[in-house]
């Protein structure tokens, strides 16, 4: 199962932010440069709901997210960051 999202901005609308979530299936393959893709001509989409934004509920969306990803930061990342330490450091001996 995959997700896309696209997302589309008009200055002329009043809700100018289109986002457009779609969920669907694909057969994976491997890049050239080590990543994962679909498959071309392999996507089936399953369906997709669209959300109609205006400016400020993008912004207040955004600073949402932006508080989010500092929290992580701030509670997860140094952790993670610890025990990564820990295994480079089992790693050399």
């Amino acid at each position: 199962m995959t997700t896309r999202l696209t997302i589309k901005f008009n200055a002329q609308m009043r809700l100018s932010w289109n986002f457009i979530l779609e969920v669907g299936w694909g057969e994976a393959e491997q890049t050239g440069i080590g990543g994962t893709a679909l498959k071309k001509g392999s996507y089936i989409s399953e369906g997709q709901v669209k959300l109609f934004l205006s400016d400020m509920d993008v912004k207040r969306i955004m600073l949402t997210l932006n508080d989010y990803i500092r929290a992580w930061e701030i509670l997860a990342l140094q952790k993670l960051l610890k025990l990564r330490e820990a295994a480079e450091a089992a790693q050399f001996q």
